[in-house]
């Protein structure tokens, strides 16, 4: 063997490993798809959806100044959406296991809560469970796909018109006569819904001390959907110390989030002493579960949700607040829903809010393959939401200049033995330049071995070595 030949391997050998080395410390084995900026984009999301809102708004509406234009005092629970007519969705509570929320609270673990989404973790903020996010998006205009024979002979669905005009015969209590006719139009719209599941990856700054592994406790029941702690099932509390990272196999069971359905949400847009404009009366004919998108799972069977495709999702005329908080003891953390009821004994269908619960069983991070992958939950529920329009609905939100409904995607860990090698700062061909040399070296070390190896390399030596 040439020893020019072993030394240039040699060399070669100990940079690529050096390389190698530094590679794996900078960039672990593993694709990940961020999600750190969840609430910046959602953030960004509103403000754009705020001033395109503005923008249109000032367009359609001119200023009298004789006409004095206000809107209603609200409070921070009477937030809105937009200064358009039509129905709204907001966040109104979320349920895990005994614990409430109508509000931020981040002493028990809810970061951020507002009409359009949350942000909660109630244990640590590295170990346990990871945070579940959610996010509510407008109510647009719902546009009925096109049939093949409508796409093929080019027929357009109606936009920005009602789907249908119903009308309906009032006739007198006393002697039955005709006291007129009522129109309504139905109007489709759509909303989305989109929860995610964010754990900690960085780990925590400052590590945990003996007496915190030991003094900071969590009830045991949270976590008897993960298979990290089965021995401790039966136990009341689980003491920090036993808590791995988020990441590893925690999920959220239990889990209720519950949404407020507002018909027409508009503020007055001219109110005097004498005279107020007019306002429509819509009413929710039915909420229908259009689809769920399930970004990291087979089968959405795994995060056990209470609905699926096609469903129609239970309208609750009222949803009652707890006092107080229910007992900690297990068998009575889940108050059944029919107890929270009221029977109300307003039957007016038009403006009438309603509640819709969202459950899940089974939501949050997993590990598959002894670990070789990790991903995290998130699951976007889309529905179609028909409702009955009664006099002028003329001011709404243009679908055109509302942006999309995009979350970011979750986390998502694949180990990949691409990953390993070094591009050496060189796009798209740094891996392949590395495998070459790589192979190059390790046809030298073989060379040492194996002596026809040896007379191969030889021989291609000499055919770039110029002879003397």
């Amino acid at each position: 063997m040439n020893k020019t030949v072993s030394r240039v391997a040699l060399v070669l050998g100990v940079a690529l490993l050096i390389l190698f080395v530094v590679n794996l410390s900078m960039s672990p084995p593993y694709t990940r798809v961020p999600n750190e900026h969840f609430p910046d984009s959602m953030s960004m999301f509103e403000e754009k959806v705020k001033q395109n809102f503005i923008a249109a708004a000032q367009e359609q509406l001119t200023r009298d100044d004789k006409i004095i234009y206000r809107m209603e005092e609200r409070g921070e629970r009477e937030a809105t959406q937009s200064n358009f007519e039509g129905p709204q969705v907001h966040l109104y509570s979320v349920k895990h296991w005994n614990r409430e929320f109508f509000g931020r609270n981040p002493q028990r673990g809810m970061r951020v809560f507002d009409i359009s989404g949350f942000n909660y973790d109630p244990d640590h903020d590295n170990f346990g469970l990871p945070n579940v996010t959610a996010s509510v998006s407008n109510v647009k205009l719902y546009t009925p796909p096109q049939r093949p024979l409508q796409a093929l002979f080019g027929f357009t669905s109606k936009k920005n018109k009602p789907y249908r005009v119903y009308r309906k015969k009032i006739k007198s209590n006393k002697n039955g006569v005709l006291v007129e006719d009522l129109e309504m139009e139905l109007w489709l719209t759509t909303f989305s819904v989109n929860v995610t599941i964010v754990p900690d990856l960085k780990g925590p700054r400052i590590g945990l001390s003996a007496e915190d592994k030991q003094r900071v406790t969590y009830p045991a029941y949270w976590y008897k959907g993960s298979s990290n702690h089965p021995s401790d099932s039966l136990l009341d509390r689980i003491p920090l110390g036993k808590l791995k990272r988020e990441i590893n196999d925690y999920r959220y069971n239990n889990l209720h989030i519950v949404l407020k359905v507002i018909p027409d949400k508009s503020p007055w847009y001219i109110k005097t002493d004498s005279s107020q404009n007019e306002k429509p009366d819509i009413g929710i004919g039915a909420i229908y579960c259009d689809s769920i998108k399930v970004n990291t799972e087979k089968s959405e069977n795994r995060i056990s949700p209470n609905l699926h495709r096609g469903k129609a999702v239970p309208l609750l005329s009222s949803y009652l607040r707890p006092e107080t908080d229910m007992s900690a003891k297990v068998d009575v953390m889940y108050e059944p829903p029919e107890r929270r009821l009221e029977n109300p004994n307003d039957t007016t269908f038009w403006n009438r809010a309603y509640y819709v619960d969202i459950f899940f069983n089974n939501i949050g991070s997993w590990k598959e393959n002894l670990g070789l992958r990790k991903y995290a939950d998130q699951v976007t529920f889309t529905f179609v939401m028909p409702i009955l329009v009664k006099g002028s609905w003329d001011i709404r939100a243009p679908n055109e200049i509302i942006p999309d409904f995009e979350p970011p995607e979750a986390y998502n860990y694949q180990f990949s033995l691409a990953n390993l090698i070094p591009d050496l700062g060189i796009p798209k061909i740094g891996k392949i330049i590395f495998l070459i040399l790589a192979g190059f070296i390790l046809l030298v070390v073989l060379g040492t071995f194996v002596a026809p190896v040896a007379n191969f390399i030889n021989r291609i030596v000499k055919l770039f070595t110029p002879s003397s």
